[in-house]
């Protein structure tokens, strides 16, 4: 399939998954993706637990994991600085709660699709891609956090796209 029709695939999936799942349901099944992410932090960030760490979120659409809430509910952080994105139409930054501009340590990314390899679909407009090519962040520190049917495998990729590091592993 290409990008346009797993764009296409995504809608229906998640629709079907809001039928199948009420708010109990996701709310179990967030708590779980928290806990996938706390043992991956521990394996991953156990330098920076008592450090004021940036994380980058983002505000979830109806069928997007509540990124801050999860990283939150995982309970690593002793206090995470959460950023937001901002978007200007075609650049994208992050700020605190503040509004001060930040670049984050940590970034939980959204997407449509994710493969094992850690290529990404999102929403077609690139903000994330562009972002991450000349932002520096390590490839572990770029986190997609999904539902299961979001998990797939294979994305198609092109030269702009940029990997993720896919959760739940």
């Amino acid at each position: 399939m290409d990008k346009t029709q797993l764009r296409e695939r995504f809608k229906l999936l998640a629709k079907e998954f809001l039928v199948q799942h009420d708010e109990v349901a996701r709310a179990a099944i967030h708590t779980n993706i928290a806990q996938k992410l706390r043992n991956y932090a521990r394996q991953y960030f156990s330098a920076t637990r008592e450090q004021r760490i940036h994380i980058a979120v983002y505000q979830p659409m109806k069928i997007e994991l509540p990124a801050r809430e999860i990283v939150s509910q995982a309970d690593f952080w002793k206090s995470p600085n959460f950023l937001l994105p901002q978007i200007d139409g075609q650049n994208m930054w992050f700020t605190d709660d503040s509004g001060t501009i930040v670049t984050p340590d940590v970034m939980i990314v959204p997407g449509l699709f994710v493969d094992p390899k850690g290529n990404r679909l999102g929403r077609g407009k690139g903000y994330y891609d562009r972002y991450l090519a000349v932002a520096q962040i390590p490839l572990a520190r770029r986190i997609f956090l999904g539902y299961e049917f979001q998990f797939i495998t294979a994305v198609p990729v092109t030269d702009a796209d940029m990997p993720v590091t896919p959760l739940p592993v």
